[in-house]
């Protein structure tokens, strides 16, 4: 059976860091912890489902589930409920229970750049380059709308890893480059008043402690507070006493780093760069191209989330509502990292079973 191909190095990882998310959750909230175990569980599932089913029907099936996840943004535009100033979630109906499509947009996203870089050459010219930013500008910018700005920011870091794994010429990536540099005042323009606020507060948190600085602050207070060891299970004041905002979600490894001290945050980055360093091999092994992009897009995914939710826990980076893989509350964000990893599982299984 292929089950006993499975790639252990990807898998236990995977079932450390989704057991650390569940355990940190519960020291705050039983119930949040118990819907996170439901949610792993059932990201479990998906994990082995789409591992066992072969790369080739994803590859087959990109222009589809490409054309789902634009469906399924707009859905959310036009059904989508309101919640902390943005549009992000579909309300499926029962038990409370919504769907956001952003997530899923990753899967998809993933699926559909591997399938077109693994079939066009961006050393051909600048045409390829532009037919992948359309692949990409159409779901980006509808999530970015939302607003969105995280995600968005990693469905471009997801695109920019492939394209420098596609050997782009020099002077493409110096268009891009430029291309980026100019679009950052019209970008500007765009944003939210809040997310202004973010960016504003990442330069100087301690020009406004109570508001857009507040989250910033009470993290790096959180962080410090832990120490070496950490203040033992349970025993976070930041957390339990609601100081630390989104304690669960985006500022879980504020979180965990109070509780856990220095010791739980290290230990819980190593199994990251353990999991991106056996994603990243898994890549370079593959000698079917579409299997090497696929890899390569999941580890764009886990390394820029990862990069950019610990960054803004330390305060180098703003706030951008971008959760933990793994690790973090929130069931849709749980699952499509477990399916996105789950094509990497699937490329481990084709390279073993030839």
């Amino acid at each position: 059976m292929r089950i006993k191909n499975f790639d252990l190095g990807l898998l236990l990882p995977i079932i450390f860091l989704s057991s650390f998310g569940v355990i940190v959750i519960l020291s705050t909230s039983g119930s949040l912890a118990k819907e996170q175990s439901v949610f792993a569980i059932l990201g479990l599932l998906i994990f082995f489902l789409v591992s066992l089913t072969s790369t080739l029907y994803f590859e087959s099936f990109a222009p589809y589930l490409y054309v789902l996840a634009l469906f399924l943004l707009l859905v959310t535009d036009i059904l989508g409920v309101v919640s902390h100033g943005s549009v992000r979630w579909i309300p499926l109906g029962f038990a409370g229970l919504t769907l956001q499509a952003s997530e899923l947009s990753k899967f998809f996203l993933i699926i559909s750049l591997s399938a077109f870089f693994c079939t066009k050459s961006l050393r051909e010219g600048i045409k390829g380059l532009a037919s992948s930013l359309i692949l990409l500008g159409l779901p980006a910018v509808m999530v970015f709308l939302q607003p969105d700005l995280g995600t968005a920011l990693i469905l471009l870091s997801i695109w920019l890893i492939l394209v420098l794994a596609s050997g782009i010429k020099f002077e493409y990536l110096l268009f891009v480059t430029l291309f980026v540099i100019v679009l950052i005042p019209l970008f500007w323009q765009f944003l939210k008043p809040y997310q202004k606020e973010r960016i504003n507060a990442f330069l100087d948190p301690n020009s406004d402690p109570l508001g857009s600085g507040y989250h910033v602050l009470q993290s790096k207070i959180a962080i410090g507070s832990g120490g070496v060891w950490g203040r033992g299970f349970g025993q976070g004041t930041q957390s339990r006493l609601r100081f630390l905002p989104e304690f669960h979600n985006d500022f879980i490894f504020a979180s965990l780093s109070e509780e856990w001290g220095l010791v739980g945050g290290l230990t819980l980055l190593s199994l990251y760069v353990f999991l991106l360093l056996r994603i990243l091999k898994l890549s370079l092994d593959s000698a079917y191209g579409f299997d090497r992009f696929l890899s390569l897009g999941v580890f764009g995914l886990i390394f820029s989330q990862v990069v950019i939710n610990v960054g803004m826990n330390l305060g180098l980076a703003p706030v951008t509502g971008i959760p933990l893989p793994l690790v973090s509350s929130g069931g849709s964000s749980l699952v499509s990292t477990m399916a996105c990893l789950g094509l990497v599982q699937s490329v481990a299984l084709n390279k073993r079973m030839g």
